[in-house]
């Protein structure tokens, strides 16, 4: 039975592969926009602290098999780059998705950063994400410097590697970390999609 709502949630989910785009103009973010977090209260994810060098929003579902199997893998990145200057920050596209939902996912996948909800996408519409698991990454001014998959585990939706033998927002993180230029600015992400 188990088995049966795995590959149901499965064939919910689509693959979503996109290429670079073509244009070399950086793509901002908007710094003001505002969403909540899972004790309700007002964020602006974009909006870099002081001394900062970037912030990670990774989508995640709570129903989403993909982005839920993610859960150490995101926990890794949030605590090793954390103490570099880079935040982070699961951000829930379900809707509707109380706080207290949302909180108790939080807690059952152990994510160590903050959780934001975004019921209404924007996040998501700006930054051209559209599947759950997919990490956007934005410097100062909400430059745009990395979007896509957290590696190459995932192939296709069903399909999955025993080992992911690339990881891209690992290495993005890492040249960021060291001040260096972003190689990869945007890999395919495979996940559930964004409605």
């Amino acid at each position: 039975m188990k088995f049966a709502a795995l590959i149901l949630n499965l064939l919910i989910c689509s693959a979503v592969l996109r290429a670079d785009p073509a244009s070399t103009q950086p793509i901002h973010l908007p710094t003001d926009t505002v969403l909540h977090n899972q004790k309700d209260q007002p964020v602006r994810p974009l909006e870099l602290a002081s001394g900062h060098r970037a912030v990670v929003l990774i989508f995640i579902s709570t129903d989403c098999p993909i982005s839920n199997s993610y859960a150490p893998a995101i926990a890794d990145l949030c605590r090793g780059f954390t103490p570099k200057g880079i935040d982070f920050y699961t951000v829930y596209e379900d809707s509707p998705l109380t706080p207290a939902a949302a909180t108790a996912h939080h807690d059952a996948y152990g994510f160590p950063c903050d959780a934001l909800l975004d019921p209404q996408q924007q996040i998501a519409h700006v930054s051209g994400a559209t599947v759950t698991s997919e990490a956007i990454v934005a410097g100062a001014g909400g430059t745009l410097l990395y979007r896509g998959r957290i590696d190459d585990q995932y192939v296709a939706v069903g399909k999955k590697r025993f080992a992911a033998t690339t990881h891209e927002l690992k290495d993005a993180l890492s040249q960021i970390a060291a001040d260096q230029t972003v190689n990869v600015s945007s890999m395919p992400a495979v996940g559930c999609s964004i409605p």
